[in-house]
């Protein structure tokens, strides 16, 4: 799976995507379709065209391949109260190296109050950062996006704002943080 660094290099310049757009001449759509990881239509001049603004020194700065697809799955009801409703989704990361495939399966609680939540909890604290650790920060954003981009979904949270990864998973990113 290839996945796009553009939201990190923006972030890190502090750049925002309309206006560079605008200054570039590099399209809009284009620019959201690599921060959405859509390359059904990737230009590779419009892809050189951004590493050159950017100044960025290798496509791999843009660009990083993982030999993993995230399929997340399973959103389960555990608790309920007044306040908070507990879900467990299961995040699986599917091998595609077809002759030495090592499917991991993990097991997140997402918290969810009023149309908002949080991912709060991984069950083996250890083996997700274990093996997040091995790739590109990349990867691991990815896959919290693709957790909290399904739980809204499954759970119709309409709000961006909806979504707060909790200290337990941040504490992740420092350690596998590059």
């Amino acid at each position: 799976m290839i996945i796009s660094k553009l939201n990190s290099v923006l972030k890190e310049k502090n750049i925002r995507k309309t206006p560079f757009a605008k200054e570039t001449g590099i399209p809009r759509t284009f620019i959201e379709s690599l921060l959405n990881n859509d390359f059904k239509n990737l230009d590779v001049d419009s892809v050189n065209n951004l590493i050159v603004e950017l100044d960025l020194t290798s496509l791999s700065d843009l660009l990083v391949y993982i030999p993993y697809t995230v399929k997340v799955e399973n959103l389960v009801k555990v608790e309920e109260s007044d306040e908070v409703t507990t879900y467990e989704v299961d995040v699986m990361c599917i091998d595609e190296n077809k002759f030495t495939a090592e499917n991991k399966k993990f097991t997140l609680t997402a918290l969810v109050k009023e149309g908002q939540g949080s991912l709060t909890k991984v069950d083996d604290l250890y083996e997700w950062t274990s093996f997040f650790a091995h790739y590109d920060i990349a990867f691991f954003n990815f896959t919290v996006n693709s957790v909290i981009d399904y739980v809204k979904t499954e759970l119709t949270i309409k709000s961006k704002r909806a979504f707060f990864v909790s200290n337990e998973l941040n504490r992740v990113l420092q350690v596998i943080g590059k």
